[in-house]
Protein backbone atom coordinates (compact mmCIF):
# COMPACT_ATOMS: atom_id res chain seq x y z
CA UNK A 1 0.00 0.00 0.00
CA UNK A 2 1.66 3.42 -0.80
CA UNK A 3 2.25 5.81 1.11
CA UNK A 4 -0.02 8.44 -1.06
CA UNK A 5 -3.35 5.96 -0.71
CA UNK A 6 -2.87 5.78 3.11
CA UNK A 7 -2.79 9.27 3.31
CA UNK A 8 -5.84 9.84 0.89
CA UNK A 9 -7.50 6.68 3.24
CA UNK A 10 -6.49 8.86 6.48
CA UNK A 11 -7.75 12.38 5.29
CA UNK A 12 -11.30 10.51 4.08
CA UNK A 13 -10.95 9.07 8.04
CA UNK A 14 -11.03 12.30 9.59
CA UNK A 15 -13.42 14.01 6.93
CA UNK A 16 -16.01 11.43 7.96
CA UNK A 17 -15.20 11.93 11.67
CA UNK A 18 -15.39 15.38 11.31
CA UNK A 19 -18.63 15.40 9.73
CA UNK A 20 -20.36 13.14 12.19
CA UNK A 21 -18.92 15.29 14.44
CA UNK A 22 -20.67 18.54 13.49
CA UNK A 23 -23.55 16.70 12.51
CA UNK A 24 -24.28 15.46 16.38
CA UNK A 25 -23.18 18.72 17.19
CA UNK A 26 -26.34 20.43 15.41
CA UNK A 27 -28.59 17.55 15.69
CA UNK A 28 -28.01 16.32 19.54
CA UNK A 29 -26.55 19.64 21.15
CA UNK A 30 -27.39 22.93 19.38
CA UNK A 31 -30.89 21.57 18.25
CA UNK A 32 -31.85 21.17 21.95
CA UNK A 33 -29.87 23.80 23.55
CA UNK A 34 -32.78 26.76 22.85
CA UNK A 35 -35.55 24.67 23.11
CA UNK A 36 -34.46 22.50 26.71
CA UNK A 37 -33.92 25.52 28.92
CA UNK A 38 -31.52 24.93 31.87
CA UNK A 39 -34.64 23.54 34.77
CA UNK A 40 -34.06 26.32 38.04
CA UNK A 41 -36.33 25.54 40.99
CA UNK A 42 -36.42 26.84 44.79
CA UNK A 43 -34.75 23.32 44.93
CA UNK A 44 -31.12 23.54 43.30
CA UNK A 45 -30.92 27.46 42.78
CA UNK A 46 -29.83 30.08 45.55
CA UNK A 47 -32.53 32.54 45.05
CA UNK A 48 -32.43 35.85 46.22
CA UNK A 49 -36.03 35.52 47.53
CA UNK A 50 -36.21 32.15 49.22
CA UNK A 51 -39.75 32.33 50.43
CA UNK A 52 -43.07 33.40 49.10
CA UNK A 53 -43.64 37.25 50.47
CA UNK A 54 -44.40 37.56 54.19
CA UNK A 55 -47.08 40.39 53.45
CA UNK A 56 -49.80 37.44 51.97
CA UNK A 57 -52.17 36.31 54.18
CA UNK A 58 -53.31 33.64 51.33
CA UNK A 59 -51.52 31.18 49.35
CA UNK A 60 -53.24 28.51 47.18
CA UNK A 61 -50.94 26.42 45.39
CA UNK A 62 -52.61 24.43 42.45
CA UNK A 63 -51.83 22.86 39.23
CA UNK A 64 -53.31 23.73 35.41
CA UNK A 65 -53.71 20.79 32.92
CA UNK A 66 -52.74 23.04 29.78
CA UNK A 67 -54.70 21.34 26.76
CA UNK A 68 -51.66 19.41 25.48
CA UNK A 69 -51.72 17.48 28.70
CA UNK A 70 -48.26 19.29 30.43
CA UNK A 71 -49.12 20.41 34.44
CA UNK A 72 -48.28 23.57 35.49
CA UNK A 73 -47.27 24.27 38.86
CA UNK A 74 -49.00 27.53 39.99
CA UNK A 75 -49.14 29.84 42.41
CA UNK A 76 -51.92 32.10 44.00
CA UNK A 77 -51.28 35.31 46.60
CA UNK A 78 -53.86 37.65 48.57
CA UNK A 79 -54.51 40.25 51.51
CA UNK A 80 -57.31 38.71 52.90
CA UNK A 81 -58.05 42.25 54.78
CA UNK A 82 -58.77 44.51 51.55
CA UNK A 83 -60.72 43.83 48.21
CA UNK A 84 -57.87 43.86 45.10
CA UNK A 85 -57.41 46.46 42.40
CA UNK A 86 -56.94 43.21 39.66
CA UNK A 87 -55.13 40.01 39.60
CA UNK A 88 -51.98 40.32 38.23
CA UNK A 89 -49.92 37.53 36.25
CA UNK A 90 -46.31 37.14 36.36
CA UNK A 91 -44.56 35.84 33.87
CA UNK A 92 -40.65 35.07 34.48
CA UNK A 93 -37.67 34.28 31.88
CA UNK A 94 -35.84 31.35 30.32
CA UNK A 95 -34.23 29.10 32.63
CA UNK A 96 -36.12 30.71 35.71
CA UNK A 97 -38.92 29.84 37.96
CA UNK A 98 -41.61 31.36 39.66
CA UNK A 99 -40.02 32.26 42.93
CA UNK A 100 -37.64 34.57 41.09
CA UNK A 101 -41.08 36.41 40.76
CA UNK A 102 -41.73 36.88 45.04
CA UNK A 103 -39.53 40.15 45.06
CA UNK A 104 -41.82 41.81 42.58
CA UNK A 105 -44.89 40.26 44.07
CA UNK A 106 -44.34 41.62 47.54
CA UNK A 107 -44.62 45.36 46.37
CA UNK A 108 -47.68 44.72 44.13
CA UNK A 109 -49.38 42.79 46.94
CA UNK A 110 -50.25 45.80 48.70
CA UNK A 111 -53.18 46.62 45.98
CA UNK A 112 -52.83 43.88 43.59
CA UNK A 113 -53.95 39.67 43.90
CA UNK A 114 -51.03 38.08 41.92
CA UNK A 115 -50.57 34.75 40.56
CA UNK A 116 -47.10 33.26 39.78
CA UNK A 117 -46.42 29.71 38.01
CA UNK A 118 -43.82 27.97 36.30
CA UNK A 119 -43.65 27.96 32.91
CA UNK A 120 -43.70 24.53 30.61
CA UNK A 121 -40.33 23.19 30.68
CA UNK A 122 -39.05 25.30 33.93
CA UNK A 123 -38.78 25.14 37.80
CA UNK A 124 -41.55 22.58 39.27
CA UNK A 125 -44.08 22.13 35.66
CA UNK A 126 -43.63 19.28 33.30
CA UNK A 127 -42.77 19.41 29.94
CA UNK A 128 -39.25 19.04 28.03
CA UNK A 129 -39.38 21.74 25.50
CA UNK A 130 -39.51 25.59 25.81
CA UNK A 131 -41.41 26.95 22.32
CA UNK A 132 -41.61 30.97 23.37
CA UNK A 133 -44.10 31.84 23.16
CA UNK A 134 -46.30 29.47 20.84
CA UNK A 135 -47.84 27.18 22.87
CA UNK A 136 -46.91 28.89 26.28
CA UNK A 137 -49.58 32.21 25.13
CA UNK A 138 -52.27 29.46 25.86
CA UNK A 139 -50.96 28.16 28.36
CA UNK A 140 -51.93 31.69 30.15
CA UNK A 141 -55.54 31.20 29.11
CA UNK A 142 -55.58 27.55 30.40
CA UNK A 143 -54.24 29.01 33.74
CA UNK A 144 -56.64 32.11 33.68
CA UNK A 145 -59.82 29.37 32.73
CA UNK A 146 -58.75 27.14 35.74
CA UNK A 147 -58.57 30.44 38.39
CA UNK A 148 -61.91 31.40 36.58
CA UNK A 149 -63.73 28.00 37.11
CA UNK A 150 -62.43 27.46 40.40
CA UNK A 151 -63.92 31.08 41.79
CA UNK A 152 -60.17 31.79 43.55
CA UNK A 153 -60.29 35.74 41.39
CA UNK A 154 -61.13 38.39 43.78
CA UNK A 155 -61.14 40.69 40.98
CA UNK A 156 -62.78 41.01 37.87
CA UNK A 157 -59.93 42.76 36.53
CA UNK A 158 -56.50 41.16 34.57
CA UNK A 159 -53.20 42.55 34.02
CA UNK A 160 -50.31 40.62 33.15
CA UNK A 161 -46.14 41.56 33.57
CA UNK A 162 -43.68 39.41 32.14
CA UNK A 163 -39.69 39.19 31.94
CA UNK A 164 -37.15 38.67 28.86
CA UNK A 165 -38.78 35.04 27.36
CA UNK A 166 -41.75 36.08 30.12
CA UNK A 167 -42.22 39.32 28.25
CA UNK A 168 -42.26 37.66 24.94
CA UNK A 169 -44.80 35.36 26.37
CA UNK A 170 -47.39 37.93 27.70
CA UNK A 171 -47.17 39.83 24.24
CA UNK A 172 -48.37 36.93 22.24
CA UNK A 173 -50.68 35.95 25.00
CA UNK A 174 -52.54 39.08 25.28
CA UNK A 175 -52.88 39.07 21.87
CA UNK A 176 -55.17 36.37 21.82
CA UNK A 177 -56.46 36.90 25.85
CA UNK A 178 -59.22 39.81 25.75
CA UNK A 179 -59.61 39.15 29.20
CA UNK A 180 -56.48 40.51 30.00
CA UNK A 181 -56.98 44.08 30.45
CA UNK A 182 -53.16 45.81 30.59
CA UNK A 183 -49.60 44.13 29.83
CA UNK A 184 -46.25 45.46 31.46
CA UNK A 185 -43.31 43.95 29.02
CA UNK A 186 -40.05 44.10 30.34
CA UNK A 187 -36.99 43.21 27.93
CA UNK A 188 -38.74 40.87 25.56
CA UNK A 189 -37.45 40.46 22.16
CA UNK A 190 -39.53 41.34 18.94
CA UNK A 191 -38.42 38.37 16.80
CA UNK A 192 -37.02 34.49 18.12
CA UNK A 193 -35.72 33.60 14.45
CA UNK A 194 -33.78 37.06 14.55
CA UNK A 195 -33.11 36.64 18.38
CA UNK A 196 -31.63 33.22 17.85
CA UNK A 197 -29.03 34.86 14.98
CA UNK A 198 -28.15 37.30 17.56
CA UNK A 199 -27.17 34.83 20.37
CA UNK A 200 -25.61 32.75 17.66
CA UNK A 201 -23.31 35.47 16.90
CA UNK A 202 -22.56 36.55 19.80
CA UNK A 203 -21.37 32.65 20.68
CA UNK A 204 -19.07 32.44 17.70
CA UNK A 205 -18.74 36.33 16.56
CA UNK A 206 -19.95 35.57 13.90
CA UNK A 207 -23.33 35.67 11.90
CA UNK A 208 -24.45 32.68 9.89
CA UNK A 209 -27.79 32.76 8.83
CA UNK A 210 -28.43 29.67 7.21
CA UNK A 211 -26.43 27.49 9.40
CA UNK A 212 -28.73 28.87 12.47
CA UNK A 213 -31.80 28.53 10.06
CA UNK A 214 -30.96 25.49 9.32
CA UNK A 215 -30.82 24.37 13.75
CA UNK A 216 -33.94 26.22 14.26
CA UNK A 217 -35.53 23.25 11.88
CA UNK A 218 -34.31 21.05 13.58
CA UNK A 219 -35.78 22.68 16.65
CA UNK A 220 -39.08 23.05 15.33
CA UNK A 221 -39.07 19.59 14.26
CA UNK A 222 -38.45 18.21 17.84
CA UNK A 223 -40.50 20.57 19.87
CA UNK A 224 -43.40 20.88 17.46
CA UNK A 225 -43.93 24.17 16.53
CA UNK A 226 -43.61 26.71 14.15
CA UNK A 227 -40.40 29.52 14.92
CA UNK A 228 -41.59 32.05 12.55
CA UNK A 229 -44.62 32.07 14.43
CA UNK A 230 -43.10 33.53 18.00
CA UNK A 231 -42.93 37.19 16.65
CA UNK A 232 -44.00 39.32 19.42
CA UNK A 233 -43.19 42.37 17.12
CA UNK A 234 -46.22 41.01 14.56
CA UNK A 235 -48.30 40.29 17.60
CA UNK A 236 -48.80 43.30 19.59
CA UNK A 237 -50.65 44.84 16.23
CA UNK A 238 -53.53 43.39 17.80
CA UNK A 239 -53.51 44.62 21.13
CA UNK A 240 -55.75 47.38 22.08
CA UNK A 241 -55.38 47.77 25.67
CA UNK A 242 -52.54 49.48 27.90
CA UNK A 243 -49.36 48.75 27.42
CA UNK A 244 -45.80 49.32 29.04
CA UNK A 245 -42.97 48.66 27.33
CA UNK A 246 -39.63 48.77 29.75
CA UNK A 247 -36.06 47.95 28.67
CA UNK A 248 -32.52 48.22 29.50
CA UNK A 249 -30.43 51.45 27.99
CA UNK A 250 -27.74 48.87 27.10
CA UNK A 251 -28.89 45.38 27.07
CA UNK A 252 -26.82 43.33 25.24
CA UNK A 253 -29.02 40.15 25.32
CA UNK A 254 -31.55 42.22 23.45
CA UNK A 255 -30.91 44.85 22.17
CA UNK A 256 -33.12 48.06 23.00
CA UNK A 257 -34.39 48.62 19.31
CA UNK A 258 -36.63 45.42 19.54
CA UNK A 259 -38.39 47.48 22.41
CA UNK A 260 -38.91 50.36 20.02
CA UNK A 261 -40.00 48.07 17.45
CA UNK A 262 -42.44 46.32 19.64
CA UNK A 263 -44.05 49.95 20.49
CA UNK A 264 -43.72 51.19 17.38
CA UNK A 265 -45.69 48.08 16.15
CA UNK A 266 -48.49 47.90 18.98
CA UNK A 267 -52.09 48.61 17.98
CA UNK A 268 -52.91 50.28 21.65
CA UNK A 269 -53.75 53.91 21.67
CA UNK A 270 -52.47 54.21 25.28
CA UNK A 271 -49.05 52.53 25.27
CA UNK A 272 -45.85 53.82 26.24
CA UNK A 273 -42.09 52.98 26.83
CA UNK A 274 -39.93 53.34 29.53
CA UNK A 275 -36.28 52.81 29.19
CA UNK A 276 -33.86 52.58 31.61
CA UNK A 277 -30.39 54.40 31.60
CA UNK A 278 -27.36 52.47 32.08
CA UNK A 279 -29.30 49.17 32.77
CA UNK A 280 -28.63 45.89 31.19
CA UNK A 281 -30.67 42.64 30.55
CA UNK A 282 -31.12 41.74 34.40
CA UNK A 283 -30.71 45.08 36.61
CA UNK A 284 -33.67 46.94 35.76
CA UNK A 285 -35.04 47.04 39.22
CA UNK A 286 -31.93 47.46 41.12
CA UNK A 287 -30.83 50.05 37.82
CA UNK A 288 -34.01 51.68 38.36
CA UNK A 289 -34.96 51.75 42.19
CA UNK A 290 -37.90 53.23 43.50
CA UNK A 291 -38.22 55.65 40.00
CA UNK A 292 -38.57 51.88 38.42
CA UNK A 293 -41.47 51.08 40.61
CA UNK A 294 -43.26 53.86 40.45
CA UNK A 295 -43.26 54.07 36.63
CA UNK A 296 -45.07 50.53 37.10
CA UNK A 297 -47.20 51.36 39.91
CA UNK A 298 -48.72 54.29 38.29
CA UNK A 299 -48.92 52.49 35.36
CA UNK A 300 -51.62 49.81 37.15
CA UNK A 301 -53.04 52.53 38.85
CA UNK A 302 -54.11 54.57 35.29
CA UNK A 303 -55.27 50.94 34.34
CA UNK A 304 -57.46 50.57 37.27
CA UNK A 305 -58.22 53.47 39.08
CA UNK A 306 -61.38 53.02 39.36
CA UNK A 307 -60.71 49.28 41.17
CA UNK A 308 -59.92 51.45 44.59
CA UNK A 309 -59.16 48.51 47.51
CA UNK A 310 -61.28 48.02 49.87
CA UNK A 311 -60.60 47.18 53.64
CA UNK A 312 -62.65 44.38 54.72
CA UNK A 313 -65.19 45.70 58.06
CA UNK A 314 -64.07 42.92 61.01
CA UNK A 315 -66.10 44.40 63.70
Amino acid sequence: MSLQFKLMIFAVIILLSLGFGIYYIVHHYLAYSAICPRRVDRNNEVLRFPSFPPTISYRNQFTVVTRDSIRLSCEYYSVEQRIPKATIILVHGISSCKEHMYGIAEWLLSDYDIIVYDQRAHGQSEGKFCTFGAKEKLDISDIINKVESDSMLRSSSLGIMGFSLGAAVAMQAMAQESRIQCGIFEGGFASFRETYHDYGERMIHLRIPSFTDYVLTQSERLAQFSVDTVCPEKSVASIHAPVLFIHGEDDKHIPVQYAKRNYAACGSSKKKLHIVKDAQHHDLGDKGGTAYRDIVLSFLHEVFEGNQPKTKNTE
